[in-house]
């Protein structure tokens, strides 16, 4: 049977398209159920990542899984990579000394050390790719990345709106129609990193539908606020028409017999 893998994956937006094509789906993330949860060809995995037991998680997922992984997609925590976090890494009062005197953030006091860890977590689906034959594999994270300083800029990056025309016209959000426009007409600059002959889909742009003193804004961030799950469930959905479109176009590389 044909396999694909989601890394740091709650949600099933990203595998829903590769389930209806017949492939076996299996999902990783700690906020699964404890141990593995069947359901039909979807596979659940609970299981925390941690960046010193990398390489045990990497081959530990490669021999659960077994052979025939076509694809490979991670959506790993961006808290410690994004730039807009910057702001926490130096303590605020010593923004006049160059950075190698700055203290660190007294809130945050091992941010860099977070950040470390952070990047090798992110990494893991480029090397356990290696560990399934070399399969297709992505990478989605905030485009504005760390990543950038320390391994490579994202291979390409999209707004969800650029994928709205995946979607049908008569579209509503599944989960939070209250948040998030039809077709994903919003803006949320996303960078994608990836390899071993992942197709970036062409892009089917449909007009913004939310705004905010005239801009288009990303309403995950407006319309939401505070640090509950909700807000951070809302805020790191993927795109339901990327989703879509990675499926169609990464499906043709290695088609289901």
């Amino acid at each position: 049977m044909k396999k694909a893998i989601f890394l740091f994956n709650h949600s099933d937006v990203m595998p829903g398209p590769w389930l209806r094509a017949g492939y076996e789906c299996w999902s990783f993330d700690g906020k699964h159920p404890e141990g593995i949860t069947r359901e039909g060809n979807y596979v659940k995995v609970g299981m925390w990542f941690h960046a010193e037991h990398s390489a045990k998680h990497e081959l530990t997922i490669a021999q659960m899984v077994g052979p025939g992984v076509e694809f490979i997609a991670s959506f790993a925590e961006c808290t410690f990579l994004t730039t807009t976090g910057a702001k926490w890494f130096y303590h605020p009062d010593d923004k006049h000394l160059p950075v190698y005197l700055r203290r660190p953030h007294p809130r945050y006091p091992n941010r860099k050390a977070d950040q470390a860890r952070a990047v090798i977590l992110a990494r893991m689906v480029e090397r356990l790719a290696i560990l399934c034959d070399g399969c297709p594999w992505m990478l989605e994270n905030p485009h504005s990345n760390h990543l950038a300083t320390v391994w490579r800029s994202a291979d390409h990056s999209f707004n969800p709106n650029e994928y709205g025309g995946y979607l049908p016209v008569d579209d509503v959000h599944p989960k939070f129609p209250q948040v998030y426009p039809p077709r994903d007409a919003y803006p949320k600059k996303t960078g994608i990193w990836c390899g071993n002959g992942f197709v970036m889909p062409t892009k089917v742009p449909v007009p913004f539908a939310f705004f905010k003193d005239g801009k288009p804004v990303n309403p995950g961030w407006y319309a939401t606020g505070g640090r509950s799950n909700r807000t951070k469930e809302i805020r790191s959905m993927t795109p339901r028409g990327f989703a879509e479109a990675v499926a169609q176009f990464n499906m043709k590389v290695r088609p289901c017999n």
